[in-house]
C-alpha cells in the first residue's frame, strides 16, 4: 500500500538521479586532449603575432588592432581551459547545488506521501 506507492517513486527518482550522475561522469571524462591544448595556445600566439606583422600606416591603430586580438585570444584560451575541467577554474560547479537537488528530491516524495494518505 503506502510503502510500494513511495518505493516506486523514490525507485524512479533514484533512477534517474543515477542517470544524471553517469551523464556528467561521462562528459567530465572527455578531457581537451594535450595536443588539442597547444595547438589552441600556440595558434592564438601566431594569430597576435601576424596581426603585428601587418603593416598598418599608424603605429596606434596596430597597437589597437594587436591588443584587440590579444584580448580575444586570451578570452577564448580562458574559457576552453575553464570549461575542460568542470571541477576547477571559474566556471566551478557548486557542491551546494547537489544538496540542493536532494532536499528537492526528498520534498517531492514527502508530498507524494501526503497526498496518497489523504
Amino acid at each position: 500500500p503506502l510503502e510500494s506507492r513511495l518505493h516506486d517513486g523514490a525507485i524512479e527518482l533514484f533512477h534517474e538521479l543515477n542517470e544524471a550522475r553517469e551523464r556528467r561522469r561521462t562528459i567530465a571524462a572527455l578531457r581537451l586532449p594535450e595536443g588539442l591544448r597547444w595547438f589552441v595556445f600556440i595558434g592564438g600566439a601566431i594569430t597576435v603575432g601576424a596581426l603585428w606583422l601587418v603593416y598598418i600606416d599608424s603605429e596606434v591603430l596596430q597597437a589597437v588592432f594587436t591588443a584587440g586580438m590579444t584580448w580575444v585570444v586570451v578570452a577564448i584560451s580562458s574559457i576552453i581551459i575553464d570549461l575542460d575541467n568542470p571541477y576547477e577554474g571559474d566556471f566551478l560547479v557548486s557542491w551546494q547545488r547537489f544538496g540542493e537537488a536532494g532536499a528537492l528530491m526528498r520534498s517531492i516524495v514527502e508530498r507524494r506521501g501526503s497526498q496518497t494518505t489523504t
